[in-house]
């Protein structure tokens, strides 16, 4: 149900800060409770750095995703990892050319993604965990971070394991700091419009 719902958590996750004027410019008004609810599968992780990487990796997936099923289209996905233009060579024979790719808006490796992709909660319980859905994705790179751990303690090294250069994690932290993360607004009591169903089930956890 697409719902405005009233976010009030209690536990380790009551200080979750709230959106920044930047934050709610930038992210759609779908996926910005979708990050939330994923961060929330991870402790330790601020919401603000996983919308950060959605943000560097496809800028939310550029207005391709469906608000009401999460569905990328068309799909995204990035340059051959052919070895060229600087890239390291990764052959991949899942894809059609023979090579690695990106894919989704949270550009997984076919080979990661197979090994975190996860189904997001307002998904059809019968649907495959999809790459190319915005919801999945979000949900899987939470996961991704988080690498079985029960919690971060380091967010520096999550993100870099995600990416393994320290340049990516400044642009990711960078814009983790503009939606908001630090400030000492937090949304405890405050509204916010998006998937009801999935912060309610994802704050039940904590």
């Amino acid at each position: 149900n697409r719902v405005a719902i009233a976010a009030v958590f209690t536990g380790p996750s009551a200080a979750m800060s709230a959106p920044s004027m930047a934050a709610r410019a930038e992210i759609p008004a779908d996926l910005l409770p979708v990050y939330m609810a994923a961060s929330l599968t991870c402790p330790g992780l601020p919401w603000q750095v996983l919308a950060a990487i959605g943000w560097v990796e496809s800028r939310h997936a550029g207005g391709r995703a469906d608000p009401h099923t999460g569905d990328v289209v068309p799909p995204i996905a990035g340059p051959a990892l052919d070895g060229t233009n600087g890239t390291r060579a990764i052959r991949d024979a899942s894809q059609p050319d023979g090579w690695a790719h990106a894919l989704g808006p949270m550009q997984f490796l076919s080979t990661t993604w197979t090994k975190w992709g996860q189904l997001a909660p307002d998904r059809q319980p019968d649907a495959t965990p999809n790459v190319q859905n915005a919801w999945d994705s979000i949900y899987s790179a939470a996961a991704y971070l988080c690498a079985g751990a029960s919690t971060i303690d380091d967010v520096h090294a999550a993100v870099l394991r995600y990416n393994h250069s320290e340049t990516y994690v400044s642009q990711v932290m960078t814009k983790a700091t503009d939606y908001g993360l630090g400030s000492d607004q937090v949304l405890d009591g405050g509204t916010f419009s998006g998937s009801g169903d999935a912060v309610v089930r994802a704050a039940m956890t904590q």
